[in-house]
């Protein structure tokens, strides 16, 4: 798998596969707007990415009103 790290950007698209995104080391806020959607620190917006990683800092997930499935692992 090829990581890459941009600045400044307004939306990120996946593609087939899994995506990911590896957040900056701080506090994140995930937003989650539907399936495989979102924010993140309102900054940029998401579709198609299957995995969220948080880095150091206290991160948080605010998922919409409705039926949200996701899975957290973490220490």
């Amino acid at each position: 798998d090829d990581g890459f790290t941009f600045t400044n950007i307004e939306t990120l698209t996946g593609a087939a596969g899994t995506d990911s995104i590896i957040a900056k080391a701080a506090g994140n806020a995930f937003t989650i707007t539907g399936t495989n959607a979102g924010s993140v620190d309102d900054g940029f917006t998401f579709t198609n990415i299957e995995t969220l990683t948080g880095a150091a800092g206290t991160d948080s997930i605010i998922a919409k009103a409705g039926g949200n499935t996701f899975t957290i692992t973490g220490t």
